[in-house]
């Protein structure tokens, strides 16, 4: 069932597939929970509502401020929404995922501008100045290497200190921190979901 399998080779392949299915099914027992919900323990669910840092809050409003100025009159289209509160969703958690993601979008926005100031300053003579600068060229990205740049500042500090895997840095890390030390002391297992692999 590859892309480039002929289609003979799909049509003997899905035959054996269900021929497979009708080998296996007397042998599989599939159940749904119904099977074991009255031996489990009844579920009991806590939301926490956890307040950012003073660093976060600050780091927020920066990126916040310099994205609705990149993003122009029109307003973000959904699909830069989306990329925003992903980002943003990041530094609710911890600020290190922030930093790196943001630190990840400068670098690939200045090698995509390289290769324009490259062209533009063959197009026009060396005499009437430098190439287009770096905020012209990626105005139709909506952030510039520069407000990228803006929103990292409250954290250089603390990346040169080697501070900004603290988990004192965001309060929710520091609460997952002390739920896990307290269930491992309880002798308790953990699972810990998060929207985000840099999370």
């Amino acid at each position: 069932l590859y892309e480039d399998s002929t289609p003979f080779h799909k049509r003997l392949s899905l035959r054996k597939l269900i021929t497979l299915g009708r080998v296996l099914e007397p042998k599989l027992n599939r159940a749904d929970i119904s099977a074991i919900e009255k031996e489990m323990p009844s579920k009991t669910e806590f939301f926490i509502t956890i307040p950012l840092t003073a660093l976060q809050i600050k780091a927020y409003n920066i990126y916040a401020q310099a994205l609705l100025k990149g993003s122009g009159a029109n307003g973000p289209g959904n699909t830069r929404l989306w990329q925003w509160l992903h980002v943003l969703g990041l530094l609710c958690n911890h600020p290190l995922p922030f930093v790196n993601k943001l630190d990840e979008r400068r670098y690939s926005l200045e090698q995509t501008a390289k290769p324009r100031q490259r062209k533009v300053m063959a197009a026009t003579d060396e005499s009437q100045g430098d190439a287009l600068p770096t905020d012209v060229v990626l105005a139709d990205i909506g952030l510039t290497p520069d407000m990228i740049e803006q929103a990292l500042q409250p954290f250089r500090k603390l990346d040169e200190e080697d501070r900004l895997e603290d988990p004192v840095l965001s309060n929710r890390s520091l609460i997952v921190k002390q739920i896990v030390e307290e269930s491992i002391h309880l002798g308790d297992k953990v699972l810990i979901f998060s929207h985000a692999i840099p999370t």
